[in-house]
């Protein structure tokens, strides 16, 4: 690796450490919630959130060292494995913030977001599952292509959707909820930013240059919500 290569790795190693330190705050946070039912399970949930995405970013890192490259092209069956256990946990993670949106805002009966997207998940993994033992098969690959921009551009939209209704909680509301409420928007939109300009790669944008602004989105986006939810 040349020295700017050293430089991202470097940073992507910083930008994991956070993630698993600040999961590890909001785990203490929940333990110091006392009889706060509410608080308890909100710590829980975003402990939950953080620690699947610092456990998604530590997998993808492994990817890039044993592939020596950033582009997920012509990966070796073992790293197509673990890429794939990389995104299972990112979206694990988005996941549990859409939920945690949509039971918070109370808009429908049940939580027809989260299952749709779910559905998107289940089918671009079973594809992608296929794909990674049929990587001749032409229509296989536009499957795989397929899906995954359909699920990725759904949980884009949707964690956009809940997350401006955040906003608009925010907007209508005054004092410490107003603010806490715009500091966990915030948070969520940084956090999710920072995983969607990874699209840029398709355009043959610079990958090192999008990691630099993905950690940084994701750095910045993480006390935000600690202030959110402190």
């Amino acid at each position: 690796m040349d020295s700017v290569s050293d430089f991202i790795i470097i940073f992507w190693i910083i930008s994991i450490v956070v993630y698993f330190i600040s999961s590890l705050y909001f785990l203490i946070e929940r333990q110091n919630s006392g009889e706060d039912d509410v608080r308890k399970r909100i710590m829980t949930l975003v402990f939950l959130i953080v620690f699947f995405i610092a456990l998604s970013r530590l997998f993808h890192l492994i990817v890039i060292f044993r592939h020596g490259g950033y582009f997920m092209a012509d990966l070796s069956l073992e790293n197509e494995i673990i890429f794939t256990t990389s995104q299972i946990f990112l979206y694990i993670g988005v996941t549990t913030i859409i939920f945690s949106f949509e039971r918070k805002l109370k808009k429908f009966e049940k939580c027809y977001f989260t299952i749709l997207l779910l559905i998107l998940a289940a089918i671009y993994f079973i594809f992608r599952h296929i794909y990674i033992f049929n990587k001749n098969n032409d229509t296989l690959i536009f499957l795989d292509f397929i899906t995954g921009y359909v699920m990725n551009a759904g949980y884009g939209i949707f964690g956009l959707i809940l997350a401006f209704m955040y906003l608009r909680i925010s907007l209508k509301t005054s004092g410490d909820v107003k603010k806490k409420s715009l500091f966990v928007f915030l948070g969520f939109i940084l956090i999710l930013a920072s995983y969607s300009i990874f699209f840029l790669e398709d355009f043959l944008v610079d990958p090192e240059l999008i990691a630099l602004i993905s950690f940084s989105l994701g750095i910045i986006g993480i006390p935000f919500l600690i202030l959110g939810y402190k």
